[in-house]
């Protein structure tokens, strides 16, 4: 294995080779925005499949969807599939936090219907795929169809995945959150609804999202891919998460990269990317047919 990147920071210096075909809101607010790389040559009869990227940061505001753009550029490339690189409001930002940062997930996610016909996308083979945080994010998108109508982060009819790529994912919100008196500043604002600041409220809306807590509500497939070099509590959770969807008769995959760390995961020139590519291709499937120009 080969691994470029010597910090687990080093990811933050990377850019992609060309900007994105499109920067396409989703919403009113400068931060509700995706961008659209699509592949050279022709759409398969249906169109392009698409990969939704989420960046990860910790659910931190001073992360952005520029430190995984070079992965969405090399998925493109390689993957021949359109990627959708996903910004959001995050914690600390207007209209980040509870829920707006979910409802930013979501509306996102399903934008992906109405600019479906303009640029030929396939809104059946959509995968999502996650780094850290935004694996976070990733998986509980799959469980968006078991959301009831009564609930604060429901929306009509959620866009269905195909499947879901974890690297180097936070899965179990509860072991992140801890039973401590300073849980994680910006995962705790995530959480927190202001109309609502009892513990359990607060246990309510972390079982409503947390993706070990919504395998349940799931049958999406799953691949998982972490760093033996990450966090021990990193490779913890993958392995929780793993097992608890076997358990669930959820087909989950996982990978564990001898000697990667939290950023190798993301990094699309170096040995991860072999897993990162086979584990998008077999989620988005076989193409439904001839081009649609042919």
């Amino acid at each position: 294995m080969t691994y470029t990147n010597p910090t687990d920071r080093d990811i933050v210096e990377w850019l992609p080779r060309s900007l994105p075909d499109r920067r396409i809101r989703y919403g009113t607010d400068p931060l509700q925005f995706g961008d659209l790389r699509l592949p050279h040559g022709q759409a398969p009869l249906g169109g392009h499949p698409v990969v939704v990227v989420l960046h990860g940061g910790g659910y931190s505001p001073n992360w952005n969807l520029d430190n995984i753009a070079p992965l969405a550029e090399r998925i493109t490339d390689a993957v021949d599939a359109a990627t959708w690189n996903l910004e959001y409001r995050r914690p600390g930002q207007v209209g980040g936090g509870w829920p707006g940062t979910w409802l930013d997930i979501a509306n996102g996610i399903d934008h992906l219907r109405h600019i479906a016909e303009t640029y030929r996308l396939d809104p059946s083979r959509v995968v999502a795929i996650g780094h850290s945080a935004g694996a976070t994010f990733a998986a509980w998108a799959a469980a968006r169809p078991s959301i009831g109508e009564s609930e604060p982060l429901f929306l009509p009819d959620p866009l269905a995945l195909r499947g879901v790529v974890s690297l180097a994912g936070i899965l179990n919100l509860a072991t992140e959150l801890g039973d401590g008196p300073e849980p994680p500043r910006h995962l705790n604002v995530l959480l927190t609804d202001p109309q609502d600041d009892s513990a359990a409220g607060m246990r309510a809306r972390l079982a409503s999202v947390s993706p070990l807590d919504l395998v349940g509500s799931t049958a999406v497939p799953q691949r998982l891919i972490v760093g033996t070099n990450d966090a021990p509590v990193m490779v913890e959770q993958t392995r929780e998460y793993a097992k608890a969807c076997t358990d669930a008769g959820i087909a989950a995959d996982a990978d564990y990269l001898q000697g990667a760390n939290h950023f190798d995961v993301v990094d699309p020139s170096g040995s991860a990317w072999q897993f990162v590519e086979n584990a998008v291709t077999a989620l988005l499937g076989p193409p439904a047919g001839k081009d649609l120009d042919g």
